[in-house]
């Protein structure tokens, strides 16, 4: 029976507040323009009835259950095997993301927000009174992921009192920032040097002329000056991370050269893990061509064969597994 029945981690455990939504999904569906199913919308903040939200957590379970998966998740990649017997329900929730901020002081051209005005970009609701609610009812625990995405998450002017609460009243050890680290943050470094905080940058580029090209600001020296801060406030007992990304956006970094420049700048600031993704426009724009899958496994393998030559830490995410799904390729690092 459960050979036949799919489930998702995410629906049943995830809440990502976006700018007019929440949703249970960081990912999207691949096989469906990266739709997103949303648990709320057109939320601005509003007060949560949390009950009635994990009464409703519980029967996507039941329905997973029962061999029912949500239109909109239907042929996802992420789909997995489902057997009950063996999924902890007494975690309420792994992740929270909080993405509902626009502000930034980049630009980069695979953000949604790209080129759109700045008065759209504006800080959004008061996500302070929901973490510190979420916090007084025991929903945050050790093993509870807090990330903030955004926006730039340093530019959003809840975010040291959001992570000083975090830090002094919660059980959560598992804090992330995604940030474009051109401004430097002293409760990010408090939060590395503590063990609690996991700090992901995505510079995408090994050279100044791209990455102001891709970030739209000339910012290139700052970032890899505030890269190497961060990894220095790591200390060697502790197990969080340091992470630096790039993401390959066609047409501006697509290229064996780039990568690898940005894989030794990476390497010697001691980034402790380097990160290797793809703009999700290529999906939801459909430019997701057999010749593109080919240039992003290509690209990938590259990656992959010099960290491992030079003993590299190294991931590749989502958008690019898709490639080696597509091409029914084994995906780097898993059996």
């Amino acid at each position: 029976m459960a050979d036949d029945l799919w489930w998702c981690e995410q629906l049943y455990r995830n809440i990502c507040f976006n700018q007019d939504y929440i949703s249970s999904c960081t990912t999207g569906n691949s096989s469906n323009s990266l739709r997103f199913p949303k648990i709320i919308e057109n939320y601005n903040g509003e007060n949560i009835d949390w009950s009635a939200f994990f009464e409703e957590r519980q029967k996507v379970f039941e329905d997973f259950k029962n061999g029912i998966v949500p239109e909109i998740c239907q042929g996802c990649q992420f789909l997995q095997k489902f057997y009950p017997e063996y999924i902890d329900t007494s975690l309420k929730l792994s992740y929270i993301q909080l993405s509902h901020y626009l502000d930034c002081n980049a630009d980069c051209v695979y953000c949604n927000n790209h080129k759109k005005p700045k008065l759209f970009k504006k800080n959004s609701f008061d996500s302070y009174p929901i973490v510190k609610e979420l916090i007084d009812g025991n929903y945050i625990e050790e093993r509870t992921a807090i990330d903030f995405a955004g926006g730039e998450p340093t530019m959003y002017n809840r975010f040291n009192d959001i992570i000083k609460l975090i830090i002094n009243e919660s059980k959560c050890r598992n804090i992330i920032v995604h940030t474009n680290a051109i401004k430097y943050s002293k409760f990010i470094e408090e939060g590395i040097r503590k063990g609690i905080l996991n700090i992901c940058i995505s510079p995408d580029s090994g050279t100044a002329t791209t990455f102001a090209r891709i970030k739209q600001v000339k910012k290139f020296n700052v970032v890899w000056k505030n890269i190497k801060r961060y990894a220095n406030a790591k200390q060697k007992d502790t197990q969080n991370q340091v992470r630096v990304k790039y993401n390959i956006t066609l047409g501006y970094n697509d290229n064996k050269e780039e990568l690898i420049k940005w894989i030794i700048l990476a390497s010697e600031a001691k980034a402790t893990c380097l990160v290797l993704n793809a703009d999700c426009n290529i999906y939801v724009f459909g430019n997701d061509t057999p010749e593109v899958m080919d240039k992003l496994v290509e690209l990938s393998d590259t990656f992959v064969n010099y960290c491992k030559e030079h003993n590299i830490n190294w991931e590749v995410q989502y958008n690019v597994v898709t490639a080696y799904l597509r091409k029914k390729l084994p995906v780097p690092g898993q059996n």
